[in-house]
């Protein structure tokens, strides 16, 4: 199928991030679906859209298996002193760093919002990043793409800026506010809030555990408490901490 004004020579850059639901494909994959032929690129990392528009500095990664297209969008849009971008054939990674981290950055808010402490932040962030580099990782990521821009650099962004759409979800979430009400006021999307619903679909189809994403996926679909939303949390069975060799699968 070939789109009317698309020229599948001219790398198309996306920059959204999330997982379609009835299929659970990364947005790549939804654009090659529809465009098979199409040069794509996956522009991802911590690029709040506010602080982007004013210039001030970040850095983010470009990702496509073709690198002379990653390196030809790199150069391109690399702007000296405000916005650095590196490269990476690791497509899958990017995509699904940037996607996941959303949900996590919901349970910041969410936390925050419930005044729950620096140490619980802490441990929100790690306990999250595991379980984004063990369901990226069974759908083939390299788990050090995890580690980067994409992955940790856009958790720890989104996780503690009111900038954050998701984290203003989950701020409001925690305040026991309704997502049809938040999502009104919001005006604008939040990822996060559809793909906790695409991350445990993910799950239970890899048979995986997400904690965190299922508590989410309960505050915004159910009408859990927040106070039952961390006493879920907190009280789960007592594990071992996996390592990293076992997160790699």
């Amino acid at each position: 199928m070939k789109a009317a004004g698309i020229n599948p020579e001219v790398p198309l850059v996306n920059a959204s991030k999330g997982l379609e639901l009835n299929t659970l494909m990364r947005m790549s994959e939804v654009i090659k679906d529809v465009l098979p032929e199409q040069k794509v690129v996956i522009l991802s990392g911590p690029t709040l859209a506010k602080e982007v528009l004013q210039g001030k500095p970040t850095a983010a990664s470009v990702a496509c298996e073709d690198m002379e297209v990653a390196e030809f969008v790199q150069k391109a849009c690399n702007v000296p002193n405000k916005f650095r971008l590196y490269t990476n054939s690791d497509v899958i990674g990017v995509e699904l760093g940037g996607s996941l981290k959303n949900v996590i950055a919901i349970a910041s808010g969410f936390a925050h919002s419930m005044n729950l402490g620096d140490n619980c932040m802490g441990t929100l962030l790690t306990r999250g990043m595991a379980e984004i580099v063990r369901l990226s990782v069974q759908l083939g990521a390299d788990p050090s793409t995890l580690y980067g821009l994409s992955g940790m650099g856009d958790l720890i962004a989104t996780c503690s800026s009111p900038m954050s759409r998701n984290y203003t979800v989950g701020s409001m979430l925690g305040q026991g506010k309704k997502i049809n009400d938040i999502l009104a006021e919001l005006g604008s999307v939040a990822e996060g809030v559809k793909t906790s619903k695409a991350v445990c679909d993910l799950a239970e189809k890899l048979g995986l555990e997400v904690p965190v994403s299922s508590a989410i996926y309960e505050a915004v679909y159910t009408d859990i408490t927040p106070q039952e939303v961390l006493s879920k949390l907190m009280n789960r069975k007592l594990k071992k901490e996996e390592s990293y060799d076992k997160i790699r699968g």
